[in-house]
């Protein structure tokens, strides 16, 4: 891959390039998963017989995502076209194969409130509709996520200059349900892509050591490799 020199390139061209980069690391369903701070889900029902559900939050608004080299918020309303025209499916992990229910079958609700979207599901009489509620009550499972294609997106800097902030304007939502871990610690394919490209340009004998907009990504690639 060329070079990019960082010294060549105004702001917005930087960050027109970080845009692309990140374009190109998708896999190529466009799916996404939402990396945030996890986000509590509990067990509700099952009284006198009744089913019991699955209720948490699987999007947070104007919450700062955690684990990527770019900051990522959902802002409020970024679900309403999908909830309403989307079958949305609840699974285990993002797994399919351990589904819990979906939107056409009446088994899951996804709601859109002040905080963010909100799912209910009820809980099967599977293998993994036993196995979860169990998992959920001792603490084992605590937190959601949900997978998705970007529809619209806004790209910008902080108001400091030194954080990519991406927000989630309107997203088609696939799947979304309980995961052992929200936070995917584990650098997701587009971090690897660009914490590539990073090293890439901190290596380049062209651009000085003191340049400052490599000293904050390599900052970030650094913490990256922490997680």
């Amino acid at each position: 891959m060329a070079k990019i020199d960082l010294m060549k390139l105004g702001k917005e061209e930087r960050l027109e390039a970080i845009k692309a980069q990140h374009q190109r690391s998708l896999p190529q369903d466009q799916r996404e998963r939402m990396l945030l701070p996890s986000q509590e889900i509990r067990m509700n029902g099952g009284e006198d017989g009744q089913p019991r559900h699955i209720e948490g939050y699987g999007a947070v608004f104007n919450k700062d995502s955690e684990g990527l080299w770019f900051t990522e918020r959902i802002a409020p309303g970024a679900f309403t076209n999908t909830i309403a025209n989307d079958d949305i499916i609840c699974a285990f992990n993002h797994d399919r194969s351990l589904l819990l229910g979906r939107k056409s079958a009446g088994t899951l609700e996804i709601t859109e409130d002040s905080i963010g979207a909100f799912y209910s599901v009820i809980a099967p009489d599977t293998q993994i509709g036993r196995d979860l509620p169990v998992m959920i009550d001792r603490g084992d499972v605590k937190g959601s996520s949900f997978t998705f294609q970007t529809i619209k997106d806004q790209w910008e800097y902080s108001d400091d200059g030194e954080v990519v902030v991406r927000t989630l304007l309107e997203l088609k939502c696939f799947e979304m349900g309980p995961v052992t871990s929200p936070v995917y610690n584990d650098t997701t394919t587009s971090a690897r892509s660009l914490n590539d490209w990073i090293e890439e340009q901190r290596e380049n004998p062209e651009i000085p050591e003191d340049n400052w907009e490599i000293d904050i990504l390599q900052r970030r690639l650094d913490l990256a490799k922490r997680k």
